[in-house]
């Protein structure tokens, strides 16, 4: 849920009843049935009539609690928003985060739902729920929807899921192409990835760990120490660890391009992102070069619900170099959604 904005591009109204209307024609809009209660007069079921519908596959909607005549209005994505003090932006669908886990801490028990996305509404309309994130059991719907504090420090569960509801969605791929490979060039280690939107509020991150969320030598990753370096050591807060690309013994140098994807959702539109790269060395030329690993790298952000690419950048040498050899350094992707992203 998103207060105060509509979205940027609407597909189509779904129906309103205005009571004020000269005519029945123009006292209802597109409603199924001929009475004012087959139209929507709360936002579920505004919520309700974008699901049904094949022209709102983002399954985002604006609906507004002061003026309901106003309709139900699908969106096309929730790509530049617009302020509007009367309106607030919603999402029908939940996405599940991570399988078979529950949440560390629990903030409160909404009851039983049938569905993920209905206790994705119950969440959006819980003002406690800060955080979006929430569980629910497929096998056990009457164990309830239940809110999460965050999604961090998850407990292993067979029968639970975590979910997020969000309006404001994106993924994030870096990828490592098969180029700039000499002197042993070739690898992917990042010790931190962060996002924050334009009122400079930090987004969240997670890595799902699906086949396509990143190439078999950056998942599980390198074994070092007996711990995996995976991309989840990318968002987990701590600067001095980080994750590797398998790589040595039986594997093949530049044997495939190098990519991790990341689900980011924000509360607002992104602004900035930040890669803190690995630059590790015996002295200032050694940093340089390990640093100089993450350069010719791709990144790709896309909106979450459409999969619409909505930026692209190639780092270059000069901003690997720019951002080492501090632990505080930092390459940043200003997304130019706000007026000054130095903050």
């Amino acid at each position: 849920m998103l207060h105060n904005h509509e979205c940027g591009a609407q597909v189509k109204q779904l129906g309103y009843y205005n009571p004020q209307g000269a005519t029945d024609d123009l006292k209802k809009k597109d409603c199924k049935g001929g009475s004012s209660s087959d139209c929507p007069s709360t936002p579920e079921e505004c919520a309700s009539m974008v699901e049904e519908d094949d022209d709102c596959p983002s399954g985002l909607f604006m609906w507004s609690d002061s003026y309901p005549v106003w309709g139900c209005r699908c969106c096309t994505n929730a790509k530049e928003t617009i302020q509007h003090n009367l309106w607030t932006l919603y999402a029908t669908t939940a996405s599940a985060v991570q399988n078979d886990v529950e949440c560390g801490k629990q903030v409160k028990n909404y009851g039983a739902t049938t569905t993920a996305d209905e206790c994705a509404l119950k969440v959006e309309e819980d003002d406690d729920c800060s955080s979006g994130v929430f569980m629910w059991s497929s096998s056990y719907p009457v164990w309830g929807c239940r809110c999460c504090t965050n999604a961090e420090n998850p407990i292993q569960h067979d029968l639970w899921n975590l979910y997020v509801e969000s309006p404001i969605g994106y993924t994030i791929e870096i990828r490592r192409p098969q180029t700039y490979t000499g002197g042993n060039k070739h690898h992917l280690h990042i010790r931190e990835i962060e996002a924050f939107d334009v009122d400079n509020q930090k987004c969240q991150l997670w890595f799902r760990g699906r086949a396509a969320d990143a190439s078999p030598l950056m998942n599980p990753g390198k074994k070092w120490n007996n711990v995996d370096l995976t991309p989840k050591l990318c968002i987990d807060g701590d600067k001095a660890t980080m994750n590797h690309n398998d790589y040595g013994g039986s594997v093949q140098y530049n044997s495939e391009e190098l990519f991790m994807h990341f689900e980011i959702l924000c509360e607002k539109s992104i602004n900035i992102i930040k890669i803190y790269n690995r630059n590790q060395g015996k002295n200032p030329d050694d940093k340089l070069k390990m640093a100089e690993r993450l350069s010719s790298s791709v990144l790709t952000l896309k909106g979450a619900s459409d999969g619409a690419e909505i930026a692209k950048h190639t780092i270059s040498k000069q901003e690997t170099d720019e951002a080492c050899c501090e632990v505080g350094e930092s390459i940043d992707w200003c997304l130019g959604h706000a007026h000054d992203c130095s903050d």
